[in-house]
């Protein structure tokens, strides 16, 4: 189990992490010393899509080989309307910046984000513990 997690983090959680710490990185290498955490709401944003789109990848290749239940499903439901309401909220501050607006309450797109964050990579995390199992109990000699 601890080898499809590993893989999981590895290539989904901290390569879509990845914008945030670039963005850190140059706050740092421009001696900008104040980080406004409202500025990253869009690379949040696009870990949400990220763990989303893994989760719904992961699911839909499970379901080549285990029947799908009500937990299943409502994990792909629950990943399906992450990846609108963040889409959504993208769009709309890719929107706000295009007309120069500031109609959007950013603290709480901000919070969304994180929430959205961290739901996302707890049902991402969860997903891949339920595949691995399937796995071992479908294949037993071919897992490690």
């Amino acid at each position: 189990m601890a080898n499809r997690l590993l893989r999981w983090f590895i290539f989904s959680v901290l390569f879509a992490l990845l914008p945030i710490g670039i963005s850190f990185l140059f706050h740092i290498l421009l001696q900008n010393h104040t980080y406004d955490l409202k500025s990253c709401s869009c690379e949040l944003l696009f870990f949400v899509i990220v763990m989303s789109a893994t989760t719904l990848g992961d699911i839909q290749e499970m379901s080549r080989y285990v029947k799908m239940d009500f937990l299943i499903s409502m994990f792909l439901g629950a990943s399906i309307v992450f990846a609108v309401i963040a889409a959504i909220l993208y769009g709309s501050m890719a929107y706000e910046t295009t007309v120069n607006s500031t109609n959007l309450d950013m603290d709480m797109i901000l919070r969304i984000s994180i929430a959205l964050c961290i739901i996302s990579g707890i049902l991402g995390g969860i997903v891949q513990a339920i595949i691995q199992k399937t796995e071992k109990i479908e294949h037993p000699q071919s897992v490690k």
